[in-house]
């Protein structure tokens, strides 16, 4: 956690033990150097000399100096450490006039600043009012800041090597006196005699120490990895094996250099950044120190501050947050009383959604700004994305592996598990429960259920743990008033999310059906499996983050809620013994399902029984056609209980009047006396209702030639009487719409010469006259439609309608043409048309609108963006260019876009044919786009600020681009020569010189060209290609971009010119990205393998290592991947390479060995490699072992050792065992597929191997997980 912001992160495990009394500060000379300004070693060696009168030309004089000189240029501390300088005092002067000249040269001034010592014994002060210091300084500036704390030396407190109390401030390697004159007690522990007594021959001090590493957590303040005490204590302690893991480090510097310099001696750096005289580092100690001292009111502020929500606190603010809540304590801090911070603060605990991409606020129907989840909601802890901008195609973003999450369970939730966190093999409803953290969490969480950032982070989750869904019901149970839309959908989600599973599945029961026969049981479940369920999900187009303003937001906004039919196993036969059963079970369900969609509110749900609806495989629609088809099969097979079922169907659901005139349709076991009462009964909604128009009219016309007169009549004039008046409904609007239903029904009963009662024609007549555009077509319309369409919008480019238009108006008849009918899945562009087929025509309209002083920009995009411009004649291309350079360059930017594309398609005709046109053209444009640089850009990018823009794919979809590559394409060699001032030369310099993206996308296509450009003009591709390498940021990421683009093959003389770039560009993370990485990794390795034997290799082996150690560890990642790709594809080479001993040759020679770049990812690349060589593999083993570490959690997989044709496991048991025994992670959770397997593949191999100690340590681990 950060105190402040770029602040030190202090790790959690170190907060907590310090909240638990159980931290020894180590306090070293920097301490009383930060504010009291005491001199450092080398001053106070400097003036202890000048007071004991040390010779101008003494060896101790020389080598102070020297001592100065090399950490200068080395950056190396402790070379010549500070006891090495006071031991050679000893030998011309006496230990107490070294010890005086020490004491006096300490005196701080009358009023020094003694914050940093009062800052750090705050921090040491534990609950129970002990103070826990360690200083190895002899100053009293501790007693000055705190009088009344004790002061205390060895002496006081070891009894036989053991600590009996720890309470104070202890001066480790002596004091001075009071003062200031000389040292108090047994003096000074200053020289190397000193130290060895003190750490070694008598061994108080290791002693010491190691007493206090077997019972605190130690944290090292104000000293260098190099200090004596350091040196002699944490390296012996290190070596030994006796020291713990909980030491820390307080380090100035990167964190590499801090890990660097204290891994080897087994301490945690924490680095910080030593600016402003290590501000960052007191500021956070300071800051550290009052949440020490009272930490409930730390907690109190802290969570005030989080109830404004987490978007308008800073990263490591909201990561303060997170560790409050990391632990029991803090949640319930965070989630006491009924004014608790806001819902938002679920996006900062959920990793997903700090992670989650970016995208419009507002949804699909109030779109806003384009936001990043993560600028909103990251922990300063986080590690940041790839940023993704809005013209980004398939983006992706993963969590990344160790993110924080508030929902996994900790080292403290691990600390507290009981019992009742863990299922009981024998009791069915033994349900575990939550650790209490995690339950605390829940408890805030349904504090602010109702709040709308709440639900629309649950719904688009998976069921929440029991305990948290019964929190949630009853706090909606129990609590005060909360808006009805909220309870209800709440409510719903619940019960979606309690969902009972059925013990079968279809296939299961298909399985069971197939080899056992039906059964009672089997026909109860398998009606239970189709039964509805309500179905909660988030809703189409939902906003990209939490809503923010609840009155701008509504609950329909954020879920959909929708009544789910399962998936039905239509292959599966229902024995005719068993349909009595099934039939009337499958009836409740499909009843069941329909009252839930009335509950919703969606009483309109579509429902299709026409033999369209074959494919319609989702909702009601799909349970009542298989209900018809076991239906029928029950009416062949038992008509007499098939009828007791028609009987049986509900009279007031409206999903059975579908069945009713389905069964009266199709079935003649159905009376005529049934059918009559059922034409009778409908009510006037039912009798109109849209949907079920088709399946009426077709029941009507099965049964019309059986039913009474009287009926007939009834219908007739039911029909002619027409629809009921909709509410406010204007009078001319019901008029028409009940002449063309009633219309529709009567010619379509006519068409089919059904048999009037009545003379309808006279009715008929009377309504065509209400409605002049009646065509028959409507009413055959009844018969083949469906109630949605769905399907890719195709265009219609039919013309013929033009030809016909004068010139003049041709364009504006287009325009009224074009565009969607009644048909939508319909898209008409007759000017499209006209352009691909009559291109001379469409050419003639665009000139005379020019003629009248118009612009058809529309138009003209749609003529040069035709692909069929691409097969015009000569002479056709030369009118249109004519025609294009006719126009103003403010009519000519509008479809620049347009006119590139046409310009790319034909340039080589251009250049072949008619060369003086193509540079007038060139000229053109590039004057264009140089005086209007924003059309210049590419319709990919809106000029993101992001720095992982993709600049290739926006240079080659921009103006500029297109004319850069037309430019490239008109170069001759005889007008390469750099003397030559010819035409080429001064197009290409004036696209680069060419204002802000214009010059950018220009110099990527030129650029990536590089190698050629080298050849040609070498000194001119110095000045405008190269330079740019080096120029401001975003021109530089475009040129690198451009130059990497145009592939990995360099030649010796440019690789040379560029090394010291390339390498500059990777430490420097201009290059960073995955593709980057990947393309300079093989121009590495190709420049290191192919010249490195010769006399004058262009990368050295030590060049390379020197690079590997410097770049990050992305990339050293991406150059073990390049070199096991590029190694298992020799074939590929024209020059044949011994790819396996040059892998040998690169572990050997090149890849670094320091501990400071060792860690899992690494690990895991070496490995790779090392497996997919079996040539020299025990030679590569040997070299590869050694720099293993634990791979981290999810990393590690068996490289395809797992495999039955991987054979390197048989061939090197005891190296593939070693090499397991080092990476498998500590947690089998996160083994191998098939790794038991693996493991006996070994002892298979080699039978001994199952008495190795790393055998049988990883085989109880197997066996105990």
């Amino acid at each position: 956690m950060r105190f402040i912001e770029n602040g030190p992160s202090v790790p959690e495990p170190l907060l907590l033990a310090l909240d638990q009394g159980r931290v020894v500060f180590f306090c070293g000379a920097g301490v009383s150097l930060a504010k009291a300004n005491l001199p450092n070693f080398f001053t106070l060696a400097n003036k202890v000399i000048d007071r004991l009168g040390v010779g101008i030309e003494s060896p101790i004089r020389k080598i102070l100096s020297e001592a100065k000189s090399l950490e200068a240029k080395t950056g190396v501390a402790g070379l010549i450490s500070a006891d090495r300088i006071f031991g050679l005092l000893e030998r011309e002067f006496s230990v107490e006039d070294i010890e005086s000249a020490v004491s006096i040269e300490l005196m701080p001034s009358k009023s020094p600043d003694l914050s940093a010592h009062k800052t750090l014994l705050d921090l040491a002060t534990s609950k129970d009012g002990k103070v826990r210091i360690v200083t190895t300084n002899f100053d009293l500036l501790f007693e000055s800041a705190a009088p009344d704390v004790k002061s205390l030396e060895p002496a006081n407190f070891m009894i036989g090597n053991r600590i009996t109390q720890l309470d104070g401030v202890v001066y480790l390697h002596g004091k001075v006196d009071h003062a200031y004159k000389k040292s108090s007690g047994d003096g000074f522990i200053l020289s190397s005699s000193d130290f060895g007594r003190a750490y070694l021959s008598d061994g108080w001090a290791t002693s010491f120490i190691r007493e206090i590493l077997k019972k605190y957590v130690v944290v090292f303040i104000g000293y260098s990895a190099d200090d004596p005490p350091v040196q002699y204590l944490l390296e012996a302690l290190n070596k030994s094996g006796l020291q713990k893991s909980d030491v820390y480090a307080f380090q100035e510097g990167t964190k590499a250099y801090a890990t660097e310099r204290w891994m080897h001696k087994g301490v945690q750096a924490i680095e910080y950044e030593p600016n402003d005289n290590h501000r960052a580092l007191w500021d956070t100690l300071s800051e550290w120190a009052i949440r020490a001292k009272d930490p409930d009111k730390w907690c109190e502020d802290l969570i005030e501050k989080a109830r404004v929500g987490p978007e308008l606190l800073r990263p490591h603010e909201r990561g303060q947050i997170a560790h409050l809540i990391s632990s029991i304590h803090g949640i319930k801090k965070f989630s006491e009383g009924e004014i608790v911070p806001p819902a938002q603060w679920i996006c900062v605990f959920d990793p997903a959604k700090r992670y989650a991409l970016p995208g419009y606020s507002g949804g699909y129907s109030n779109r806003g700004n384009w936001i990043d989840p993560f600028d909103q909601f990251c922990l300063d802890s986080d590690i940041p994305p790839e940023e993704i901008g809005p013209s980004d195609t398939n983006p992706k973003r993963n969590v990344p592996e160790g993110a924080w999450s508030a929902f996994s369970i900790n080292h403290i939730d691990r600390m507290s598990l009981t019992n009742s966190n863990i299922s009981e093999f024998n009791k069915r409803f033994s349900y575990a429960t939550l650790p209490p953290r995690i339950a605390q969490l829940g408890v805030w969480f349904t504090k602010v259920a109702e709040q709308l950032p709440a639900l629309w982070w649950a719904v688009q989750q998976g069921p929440v743990h029991w305990q948290i869904q019964r929190l949630i019901k009853q706090r909606f149970e129990n609590s005060a008033p909360v808006d009805l839309e909220v309870r209800k959908a709440w409510r719903y989600l619940l019960e979606y999310w309690q969902q009972t599973n059925v013990d079968l599945n279809e296939l299961q029961i298909s399985s069971i059906t197939e080899n056992e026969g039906w059964s009672a049981g089997i026909s109860r479940q398998y009606a239970e499996l189709l039964r509805p369920y309500i179905e909660v999900a988030p809703a189409l187009g939902i906003d990209q983050g939490p809503p923010k303003d609840p009155n701008m937001v509504s609950v329909s906004d954020l879920i959909s809620i929708k009544v789910a039919y399962p998936h039905l196993l239509e292959d599966l036969i229902v024995p005719n013994d068993w349909l009595g059963v099934v039939v009337p079970a499958l009836r409740q369900e499909i009843e069941i399902g329909y009252r839930m969609e009335l509950e919703i509110g969606n009483q309109r749900r579509y429902i299709d029984l026409t033999d369209d609806a074959n494919d319609i495989k989702i909702g009601i629609s799909s349970h009542l056609k298989y209900y018809i088809q076991l239906y029928e099969q029950w009416i062949n097979s038992n008509p007499a209980n098939a009828l007791q079922e028609f009987n049986s169907w509900p009279t007031n659901l409206h999903v059975f009047t579908y069945l009713r005139l389905w069964a009266v349709r199709v079935s003649d076991f159905i009376s005529n006396i049934s059918a009559e009462q059922l034409f009778r009964s409908l009510s006037d909604e039912d009798f109109w209702k849209y949907d079920l128009e088709p399946l009426l009219l077709e029941a009507i016309e099965a049964r019309w030639s059986s039913i009474s007169r009287a009926t007939r009549l009834e219908i007739e004039n039911r029909i002619i009487k027409g629809p009921e008046r909709f509410n406010e409904e204007e009078d001319d609007s019901f008029k028409s719409r009940a002449a063309f239903a009633i219309l529709k029904r009567l010619e379509w009963m006519a068409h089919r010469k059904l048999e009037f009662v009545s003379d309808v024609t006279i009715e008929i007549d009377r309504f065509k006259k209400t409605l002049p555009d009646w065509i028959p077509e409507y009413a055959e319309s009844i018969s083949d439609r469906t109630k949605f369409r769905s399907g890719w919008v195709r265009t219609d480019r039919q013309f013929d309608q033009l030809l016909s238009v004068p010139i003049f108006k041709l364009l504006e008849k287009a325009k009224e043409m074009t565009g969607r009918g009644d048909d939508f899945l319909i898209e008409r562009n007759p000017f499209a048309g006209l352009v691909d087929k009559k291109p001379i025509k469409a050419l003639a309209a665009l000139t005379s609108a020019s003629g009248a002083h118009e612009f058809p920009d529309w138009a003209w995009n749609i003529f040069l963006f035709s692909e069929a411009r691409k097969n015009d004649k000569q002479r056709l291309t030369r009118v249109i260019s004519a025609k294009l350079l006719l126009n103003k360059d403010d009519d000519l930017k509008k479809i620049i876009h347009a006119i590139t594309h046409w310009f790319s398609m034909i340039t080589n005709e251009f250049i072949e044919n008619n060369e003086k046109l193509y540079e007038r053209f060139c000229e053109r444009l590039i004057e264009i786009i140089s005086n209007n640089p924003n059309i210049g850009n590419t319709t990919l990018s809106n000029q993101r600020i992001i720095s992982d823009r993709d600049w290739i794919m926006e240079a080659i979809n921009s103006p500029s681009g297109k004319i850069a590559e037309a430019v490239l394409k008109g170069a001759k060699d005889e007008a390469l020569q750099e003397n030559q001032a010819s035409i080429w030369w001064v197009l290409v310099e004036k696209m680069l010189t060419s204002p802000m993206n214009v010059g950018r996308y220009s110099l990527i296509i030129f650029i990536s060209h590089l190698n050629w450009f080298y050849e040609k003009a070498e000194k001119w591709s110095e000045e405008h290609l190269i330079g740019s390498l080096d120029g401001d940021i975003d021109t530089r990421r475009a040129a690198w971009a451009g130059f990497l683009w145009g592939g990995g093959q360099l030649t010796p003389k440019l690789f040379a010119r560029l090394k010291d770039k390339i390498f500059n560009a990777l430490v420097n993370d201009t290059l960073a990205g995955y593709e980057s990485e990947r393309k300079v990794a093989g121009i590495v390795l190709s420049a290191w393998i192919n010249y490195r034997k010769s006399t004058d290799p262009l990368l050295t082996s030590p060049e390379f290592r020197e690079l590997l150690m410097k770049v990050d560890e992305a990339f050293r990642e991406r150059v073990l991947w390049t070199l096991r790709h590029l190694s298992s594809k020799s074939s590929d080479h024209e020059i044949y390479i011994d790819w396996e001993n040059e892998v040998t040759d690169f572990l050997k020679e090149v890849w670094p060995r320091q501990k400071s770049i060792r860690s899992g990812k690494i690990s895991l690349g070496l490995s790779e490699l090392l497996l997919s060589k079996p040539k020299n593999f025990s030679q590569n083993a040997r070299l590869v072992i050694p720099l293993l570490t634990e791979a981290s959690l999810r990393q590690f997989s068996a490289f395809g050792l797992t495999g039955d044709n991987s054979e390197i496991v048989e061939l090197y048991p005891y190296e593939v065992l070693h090499i397991l025994s080092i990476l498998l992670p500590s947690s089998t959770d996160y083994w191998p597929y098939q790794i038991e397997k693996l493991l006996s593949r070994l002892t298979d191999a080699k039978p001994e191997l199952s008495q190795d100690p790393k055998y049988i340590e990883l085989k109880r681990k197997w066996d105990s997980r």
